[in-house]
C-alpha cells in the first residue's frame, strides 16, 4: 500500500470513482480485497470514457484539498465570501462634528442673525463621503500528467495497485500545486513590502537607525550582530515591533496610503485589532534571537506574537533577506501603476500587516482527462487551477528594515522621502 494510504482510504477513493462512473453507490460494501476487486471490475466495465471522467471528478475534489507539502504563508488564503467582501469595498469617511445648538438658543428665540421666532433648521444635509475601491488580479495555471493505459488497467486490479496509482498521480501534482500557491503568496508579500516605501514612507521602520539615534551608537548592519551588541538591539527591535502592533489597534489615517482624487482628499481611517494582524519575520534573525538572547536573558513571553510566521527567505534562498521587484502599487489618485524600475530591499526584518492588506482565494480548480490515444495507448490528465489575489495599499502594513540605506528607491526624489527622522547621519568625509 502506498505510504499514507490505508485500505480504508483507498477503498473510499474507489467508492467515489465508482459512484461518479455509474451514478450510484457501489452495489456491495468494500470490506476486503475480494469486494474491492469486485467493485473495481464493475467500475472498469463502465468504459474508459466514464472511468476517466470519474477519476477526473474525484481528483478535482481531493487534489486541491489534500496537501502533503504545506505551503508557507497560508494565512493569506481567503474563502470566497471574504474575497467577495474585499474585491468591491465601500469605504466610509469621517465628517466633522456639528455644533449642538441645544444650549445656545438666546432668550428671544434667535440663533445668530435669525429673527426672533424663527426655527432652527433641522433639515440641513450632510452627505456621507463614500468611495468604492476595487482590488483584483488573477493568476491561472495548467499542468499535465501522462499515464499509460496499461497502468490504468493495472490500478484496478487490487487496493495496493490503485493506491500506488493514486499516490503517484496525486502526491507529486499536489506538491507542485502547493508550491505554486506558496510562490504566489510570497510574491504578494514582496510586492506589498516593495511598494510601501513609495506609497506610505512613514510605514517603513528602520530599526537600527532608531536604535543608534536613541543610544548614540553608530552600529552597522554588520557590527550589530557582534556578541556585545546583539542582545540589547534585539530587545529594542522587538519592543519596537510590539509597540507598532499596539499602535495599529488605534483608528487613524497612519500606516497606509491615503488618496486625493480630483482635488478631494480621501483619508482612510483604519484600525487593525490583534486578531487581524499578521506578523511575518525573517527566520534567520528569529533563530539568532532564540539561540543568543532568549535562552540567556529574555522572557519568552516578550517574543510571542499574534499569527507569527517565520519566513526562511523572502524571494530567493540565495539572498534570504533581500528582494528585487517592480511592484504594482496604487497612486494617490487611486490608479494601479507598475513601477518602471526595480525596488530593492535589504536586511528585511519583517512585515506586520492587516488581514485585508494582502490575500488570495482559489478559483477554477479542475482536472480533466483526454480520450485514450489509440496509437500509443496513453491518457493525459490536465490540471487547471488559479487564484484571484489583491494587494490593498490603503490597509495597514508596516515594513521593518535595519537602515534607510536598505532601500533602493526608483527615483532620487523617492529616495529622499525615505529618510527616517531618526537616522544618525555619518560625518562628512575629510577632504
Amino acid at each position: 500500500m502506498a505510504v499514507g494510504m490505508t485500505f480504508q482510504d483507498i477503498s473510499a477513493v474507489l467508492a467515489e470513482i465508482n459512484k461518479a462512473a455509474t451514478g450510484q453507490e457501489p452495489t456491495s460494501d468494500i470490506i476486503d480485497t475480494s469486494s474491492f476487486v469486485s467493485v473495481a471490475e464493475a467500475t472498469l466495465r463502465t468504459g474508459y470514457d466514464n472511468l476517466l471522467n470519474a477519476i477526473s471528478q474525484v481528483f478535482t475534489r481531493t487534489i486541491f484539498a489534500v496537501r502533503p507539502y504545506r505551503a508557507q504563508m497560508l494565512g493569506l488564503e481567503k474563502d470566497g465570501s471574504a474575497w467577495g467582501n474585499h474585491v468591491r469595498k465601500i469605504n466610509y469617511f469621517d465628517s466633522d462634528p456639528i455644533k449642538d445648538t441645544t444650549y445656545s438658543l438666546p432668550d428671544d428665540g434667535t440663533v445668530g442673525t435669525e429673527a426672533g421666532g424663527d426655527s432652527v433648521d433641522q433639515w440641513i444635509v450632510e452627505r456621507p463621503k463614500v468611495l468604492q475601491t476595487n482590488y483584483y488580479g488573477q493568476s491561472n495555471y495548467s499542468r499535465m500528467y501522462t499515464r499509460g493505459l496499461i497502468q490504468l488497467n493495472a490500478a484496478f486490479q487490487g487496493p495496493d495497485q490503485l493506491a500506488e496509482f493514486w499516490s503517484g498521480m496525486g502526491t507529486h501534482m499536489a506538491n507542485q500545486i502547493e508550491q505554486d500557491r506558496e510562490n504566489l503568496a510570497r510574491l504578494l508579500v514582496v510586492n506589498r513590502m516593495a511598494g510601501t516605501p513609495s506609497t506610505s514612507p512613514s510605514s517603513v521602520i528602520y530599526l537600527l537607525d532608531e536604535y543608534n539615534a536613541e543610544t548614540g551608537l553608530e552600529l552597522t548592519a554588520t557590527t550589530v550582530f557582534q556578541p556585545s551588541n546583539f542582545p540589547d538591539f534585539a530587545r529594542f527591535a522587538f519592543a519596537r515591533i510590539n509597540d507598532v502592533s499596539d499602535m495599529l489597534r488605534s483608528r487613524t489615517i497612519n500606516w497606509h496610503q491615503n488618496w486625493a482624487i480630483s482635488g478631494t482628499n480621501y483619508n482612510f481611517m483604519r484600525h487593525t485589532p490583534y486578531d487581524r494582524q499578521h506578523l511575518y519575520l525573517s527566520s534567520r534573525l528569529q533563530r539568532q534571537i532564540g539561540a543568543r538572547v532568549l535562552a540567556d536573558t529574555f522572557n519568552s513571553g516578550m517574543l510571542k506574537y499574534r499569527d507569527l510566521e517565520l519566513v526562511p527567505y523572502w524571494q530567493t534562498p540565495d539572498e534570504r533577506e533581500t528582494v528585487q521587484v517592480k511592484p504594482i502599487t496604487t497612486t494617490i489618485a487611486g490608479e494601479a501603476k507598475a513601477m518602471a524600475t526595480n525596488v530593492g530591499l535589504a536586511n528585511i526584518v519583517g512585515v506586520l500587516f492587516d488581514d485585508d492588506a494582502i490575500g488570495y482565494t482559489p478559483i477554477d480548480s479542475q482536472v480533466l482527462a483526454t480520450p485514450v490515444n489509440a496509437r500509443s495507448r496513453y491518457i493525459n490528465f490536465w490540471y487547471h487551477y488559479g487564484w484571484r489575489w489583491y494587494n490593498d495599499f490603503t490597509e495597514n502594513a508596516v515594513l521593518f528594515l535595519l537602515t534607510s540605506a536598505d532601500v533602493t528607491a526608483p527615483t532620487a526624489a523617492a529616495a529622499a522621502s525615505l529618510k527616517s527622522s531618526t537616522v544618525k547621519e555619518a560625518a562628512p568625509a575629510a577632504k
